[in-house]
C-alpha cells in the first residue's frame, strides 16, 4: 500500500492564520464526534452569514496530557470578526514548522503525523506537541483527499 505522505518533508517559517474556530478540550476516545459538533457549529455560523468569506477546513491540536488534548476546528477567514456564539476569533500558532503533505484517505492521517514526528526527531528537532492540519478540497475519490500537516518545533535544536 502506498504511503499517504507524497511530499518531502521540510522545515519552514509558518505565518499565523486568521481563524473562526470552536474551541474545546476532550480525550482522544471522543475526539472524532467533538470534532463533527465543532464543525457543525462552524458551519451553522458561515451558513448564517457570520462569517464571511471562509477558507480551508483547519484544525488546530495542543496535546495537554496524556489522551487529552486541546482542539480547535474551523475555517481560515481574512480577518477577526464579532464572534458567532461558540465560534470565535483565533490566530493559529506560528513559528518553526516541520510540514508535509497527506495524500489520500483522512482515516490514514496518523500515519503522516507519525512520520513527519520521526523525521523531525531524525533530524534533530523537537515537536512542541502542537500540531493542525489544512485540508484542502473535498473529493468524494478518498485517493484525491489532500492535507497539509504542520508540526511547531522549538526554535533551538536538540544538541
Amino acid at each position: 500500500m502506498e504511503t499517504p505522505v507524497n511530499r518531502e518533508m521540510v522545515v519552514v517559517q509558518s505565518p499565523p492564520m486568521s481563524l473562526a474556530v470552536v474551541q474545546m478540550e476532550t480525550n482522544t476516545a471522543e475526539l472524532t464526534e467533538q470534532i463533527e459538533k465543532s464543525f457543525t457549529a462552524v458551519y451553522a455560523a458561515v451558513n448564517s452569514g457570520k462569517i464571511p468569506h471562509p477558507g480551508n477546513n483547519v484544525i488546530v491540536y495542543r496535546q495537554i496530557g496524556s489522551g487529552e488534548v486541546e482542539v480547535e476546528c474551523g475555517v481560515q477567514v481574512s480577518g477577526g470578526f464579532e464572534g458567532a456564539g461558540e465560534v470565535v476569533y483565533r490566530a493559529s500558532p506560528g513559528g518553526r514548522v516541520a510540514t508535509t503533505l497527506h495524500r489520500g484517505p483522512y482515516d490514514r492521517l496518523g500515519e503522516t503525523h507519525a512520520a513527519l514526528v520521526a523525521w523531525s526527531r531524525s533530524h534533530g528537532l523537537r515537536p512542541t506537541g502542537i500540531f493542525w492540519e489544512v485540508y484542502g478540497d473535498w473529493s468524494d475519490d478518498p485517493q484525491q483527499l489532500r492535507v497539509e500537516v504542520f508540526h511547531q518545533v522549538a526554535e533551538d535544536d536538540i544538541v
